[in-house]
């Protein structure tokens, strides 16, 4: 007696539920109808305000992002930056035949000064620029390594021969055989290290030095990550929209099937960055899909919703009582299949 009442009950809300559910769709389907013009003007503007904030949209591989911002982890993570100072680096490799030469040593030191110019950059440590400890009779005595900057081969000759001598700067920012130097490059905890990144990449392209250059460091490869999705997005997406609207297409054999799902997918698309926009959200590499997704799945509900339609007409029905017919019919099945996790 007991599994039948449960039976009943579950049945009696489902019904409930299919119930109201179908006077909600029927109620809206009917404004629709009833003011498309208002409809249409009211979906405009909404576009038009998301679509301003859709432009503020930015992409990030910060991982802290990842994570709600009150997490304790995150707060911990970067209460320890501030402490303790930053956790990252951006490292800078200059290449040269010998790199005690007077004019390599003087591209160093270029380098370091032009580099902790530049906001977001704590410190800068290079050949020119880390200080020399030594321990004396009266405690621990701190000068710069380089206090005058060598001038000819001999005076290059004899720093190469103390940097060498110490084992704190041979083999770390300058390698043992002289040719290759270390500019460590220390992120400010509170700066957009990628974005540092990038900048930093743009402004060595315009030192006009002989030597080599080569940058590496977490920051760099997250911004080359995050110019790889974009380019990867911007190769795709013309991709994807070309090969859907050639199905739509074939199967409709009408422009009107390729431009009304393709209107509701871009009015979705807009309001889905705009929303983030608004909210502050950015693009990752876990959500930089989504376009490519929102694209691909909101065409097959408009898919759905015109093959209804066009059953409809073809039972006689005229062009108003058809798009009420197809919408009552399949409109609850999408918006149910768009709400769910994944659509």
């Amino acid at each position: 007696m007991r599994k039948v009442k449960g039976k009943l009950f579950t049945l009696m809300n489902e019904c409930s539920f299919k119930y109201w559910r179908d006077q909600l769709v029927k109620k809206l389907v009917r404004i629709a109808t009833d003011h498309p013009r208002a409809v249409i003007l009211i979906i405009l503007i909404l576009t038009v305000v998301f679509g301003f904030f859709a432009t503020r949209v930015t992409m990030t591989t910060d991982l802290k992002e990842f994570f709600p911002q009150d997490d304790h982890r995150v707060i911990t993570y970067e209460q320890v930056e501030v402490d303790f100072g930053a956790a990252e680096y951006i490292m800078l490799a200059l290449e040269a035949e010998d790199l005690f030469h007077p004019a390599t040593i003087r591209s160093i030191d270029l380098i370091t000064r032009d580099l902790e110019e530049i906001e977001g950059v704590a410190t800068v440590r290079s050949l020119t620029s880390v200080d020399e400890i030594k321990g004396t009779e009266w405690g621990l005595e701190i000068s710069p390594l380089v206090s005058e900057l060598p001038t000819t081969p001999e005076a290059g000759g004899e720093l190469r021969e103390k940097v060498l001598a110490d084992e704190l700067y041979s083999g770390a920012i300058v390698s043992k055989d002289t040719k290759v130097g270390l500019i460590i490059i220390e992120v400010q905890p509170d700066a957009d290290s990628v974005a540092l990144a990038g900048l930093i990449t743009q402004r060595i392209k315009d030192y006009s030095i002989p030597e080599r250059l080569y940058l590496t460091g977490t920051p760099v490869l997250n911004n080359l990550l995050a110019s790889s999705m974009q380019k990867d997005l911007k190769k795709l997406f013309p991709v994807v929209l070309f090969i859907i609207a050639l199905i739509l297409f074939l199967h409709f054999r009408d422009f009107k099937g390729v431009a009304l799902p393709f209107a509701t997918v871009f009015i979705s698309l807009i309001w889905t960055l705009g929303l983030m926009g608004l909210l502050g959200k950015k693009l990752s590499p876990l959500n930089a899909v989504m376009p490519i997704i929102l694209v691909s799945l909101g065409n097959a509900y408009g898919i759905y919703l015109l093959n209804r339609f066009g059953e409809e007409l073809s039972r006689g029905k005229k062009r108003r009582e058809a798009v009420v017919s197809a919408l009552i019919a399949v409109g609850p099945a999408i918006i149910m299949a768009g709400a769910a996790p994944g659509g």
